[in-house]
């Protein structure tokens, strides 16, 4: 799901105002780049659910292999599967911000208490390992020099 919401969100770029959904129903066509925002907020309202909400395994806020989940196979956390969702979310966040829209405002209403507070350990740990990088960058800038 975050690879296929990172690539409409980067397709937004260049689809232009005048192209056109259609569907299976040619009476229900519609902007395409309508319909590729709707998908996007239903895709990234989805990828949100599925985030682990319980601390199992110290993975709190972790984004599974599957979901929902039925077995272990389908607990496994792997890193690209967290760094796709948060750079989903990031570039729909900013998406959003260019429209002059609240992130939180679209996606909080369709989550629950433990799903908010998750994201919230989510965004916040993307802070940290953003300030991180920028400090280790700063610091191997500095010895280049």
């Amino acid at each position: 799901t975050a690879t296929r919401l990172e690539g409409l969100i980067a397709g937004l770029s260049f689809v232009r105002d005048s192209e056109v959904f259609i569907g299976l129903d040619e009476n229900l066509a519609m902007p395409l780049r309508e319909r590729m925002k709707k998908d996007i907020k239903l895709g990234i309202e989805f990828m949100l659910q599925s985030q682990q909400t319980s601390d199992e395994n110290n993975m709190k806020g972790a984004v599974p292999v599957r979901y929902p989940v039925n077995g272990k196979k389908d607990r496994e956390v792997r890193v690209d599967y967290v760094q796709h969702s948060m750079s989903a979310v990031i570039a729909y966040e900013a998406l959003l911000l260019a429209e002059q829209k609240s992130f939180l405002e679209m996606v909080l209403p369709a989550l629950s208490f433990n799903q908010i507070a998750t994201l919230g350990i989510f965004l916040l740990t993307f802070a940290s390992a953003t300030n991180l990088l920028l400090r280790k960058r700063k610091k191997l800038a500095k010895h280049s020099d």
